[in-house]
């Protein structure tokens, strides 16, 4: 009976080692299936991925500072050329409204051939603004070249008709034949602040003229930075007569003023000021 007991607990004992070893087989199989399963997965997934382009153009420095900003339509850089016009119009419109009645009280001759040139801008700024907003409508430009270039010419005769005018009256008022100018602080202050305004808004024209390539907005901002030198000379002849009490340094400063404005003119009157500023 113990023979028999002894028998069948071998047995028992073996049963259970052999059910142990097909569960660990098991086991193995089970994780060997996942294992497999999960490489299969990755490489379909690794498959579905497009692979990532490297080239040297990722390191270049252009690349680099511009990875996150959105590059601006050309209407956008079309409206800033606009915005810009508009600004030089109204700045223009009261220079010049300013700059001519403080002239005309003073008696400064430099002071109202600056304000008179302020309105020759005023007209410029708004031709090329006009441009721009036909461009955006998708319209014809040949109306507004031909009302370009005739308001060019216009604007030339007349520039060079206040040239002509500033020589005549300022040799008057150096020789004594006329009223000495009086100081006007009005007039200071005017070119004072176009000396600082026009500088920045010619640079922003010459930024925006260069996004969009447009040469009529490039010749307006090299207007706009010359009408910063007519001020800054009418402010010296202005500032040694309030100063100084020296009444001649108003019509030297005009006098001084008619080279630039004569470049001007006769830029306007041939229409090559586009041209001529885009090169």
């Amino acid at each position: 009976m113990m023979r028999v007991y002894a028998f069948i607990a071998r047995r028992r004992k073996l049963a259970g080692l052999a059910c142990q070893q097909q569960s660990r087989e098991a086991g193995l199989e089970r994780n060997l299936r996942i294992r497999t399963l999960r490489r299969t997965s990755a490489r379909a997934g690794l498959a579905r991925i497009r692979p990532f382009p490297f080239d040297g153009a990722l390191l270049h420095p252009e690349t680099m500072l511009s990875k996150g900003k959105k590059p601006e339509s050309r209407s956008a850089q079309l409206r800033a050329g606009i915005r810009l016009e508009a600004v030089s119009v109204i700045w223009n419109i009261a220079e010049g409204t300013i700059a001519v009645a403080a002239g005309t009280i003073a008696g400064s001759t430099a002071l109202l051939a600056f304000g008179i040139d302020s309105f020759v801008e005023t007209a410029s700024g708004a031709i090329v603004g006009w441009r721009l907003i036909d461009e955006i409508r998708n319209q014809s430009e040949n109306r507004a070249e031909r009302v370009e270039k005739l308001t060019s010419r216009i604007a030339g005769l007349m520039l060079l008709a206040l040239a002509c005018y500033i020589a005549v009256d300022s040799s008057v008022r150096l020789i004594g034949r006329s009223a000495k100018p009086k100081e006007s602080l009005m007039g200071i202050a005017v070119t004072a602040a176009a000396l600082v305004v026009m500088p920045i808004l010619g640079r922003a024209k010459l930024r925006c003229a260069g996004a969009i390539g447009s040469p009529a907005l490039r010749a307006d901002a090299y207007e706009t930075i010359a009408c910063a030198w007519l001020s800054a000379t009418a402010l010296v002849g202005l500032g040694a007569n309030a100063l100084f009490g020296w009444w001649w340094a108003d019509p030297l400063a005009a006098i001084a003023l008619i080279p630039l404005i004569i470049r001007e003119g006769w830029e306007g009157l041939s229409g090559d000021s586009e041209h001529h500023h885009a090169d």
